[in-house]
């Protein structure tokens, strides 16, 4: 059988962004960053891995090269900058899947979709003292880990950077309990992708953000992971 579907049409992404499904909706593309993150998983602490000097540095080189493929195909469509987005203001990008699981659909964002604060005021907060709390490391030119103090300065400082805004393991005392719930990776993931409660008990409503698989196919994925990197390249000044 063949199914006849336009899931990367206008009413999925807007005039704009439909220009670049061509890229966003490719499955090599997707499909190798579903590999990627089987590959340097976040939550695994790689202290044994004979990669792990560099491991941090690998996932930032990573976003850039991803990145930097995005906003050369958005030149080459007329389209511009990256845009930003602030935590606190409408999130202006929508995304209208037309996938889904074997039970419910993708969540839909709407191009006006203001987080709800009252809500996530605790998520909101944490994210807004982890972007500080980096550059608080900045002015210091320091940062104290497990390993050793960590001196901005120095080229190595990088690895560093990688595992601190991926909230990697390697970054934290092994006698402290990891609490991954508090990722910034995962509550921004979370809180973009505008999935509501489910009224069904131990039920999470799917979103294209929460799958690997699928999160390239979002734009505002490319909008978080800007502002991610933006951060990560104040460190090389």
């Amino acid at each position: 059988y063949i199914f006849y579907a336009n899931y990367s049409s206008y009413w999925t992404y807007g005039p704009e962004e439909q220009k670049l499904a061509y890229f966003t909706e490719d499955i090599g593309l997707n499909s190798h960053y579903y590999f990627f993150h089987c590959f340097i998983p976040f939550w695994k602490n790689t202290k044994d891995n004979n990669f792990k000097e560099r491991l941090g540095e690998f996932w930032l080189f990573h976003y850039q090269q991803l990145l930097a493929r995005y906003y050369l195909e958005r030149l080459s469509n007329g389209l511009g900058e990256i845009s930003d987005f602030s935590w606190e203001k409408p999130i202006k990008t929508k995304y209208t899947p037309f996938m889904s699981t074997l039970h419910y659909p993708f969540i839909q964002r709407s191009g006006e979709y203001y987080i709800p604060v009252e809500k996530y005021n605790e998520e909101i907060q944490l994210l807004d003292t982890y972007e500080k709390t980096f550059l608080e490391y900045l002015e210091l030119e320091k940062f104290k880990s497990p390993d050793g103090v960590i001196d901005f300065r120095q080229t190595e400082s990088t690895n560093f950077v990688g595992y601190y805004w991926q909230s990697n393991p390697n970054l934290y005392s092994q006698t402290e309990p990891r609490k991954f719930l508090k990722s910034y990776e995962n509550i921004a993931r979370h809180l973009l992708s505008a999935v509501p409660e489910s009224f069904e008990k131990r039920t999470d409503l799917p979103s294209a953000l929460n799958f690997y698989q699928t999160s390239l196919r979002d734009p505002i994925f490319y909008q978080l992971y800007g502002k991610i990197l933006k951060y990560s390249m104040l460190s090389k000044k």
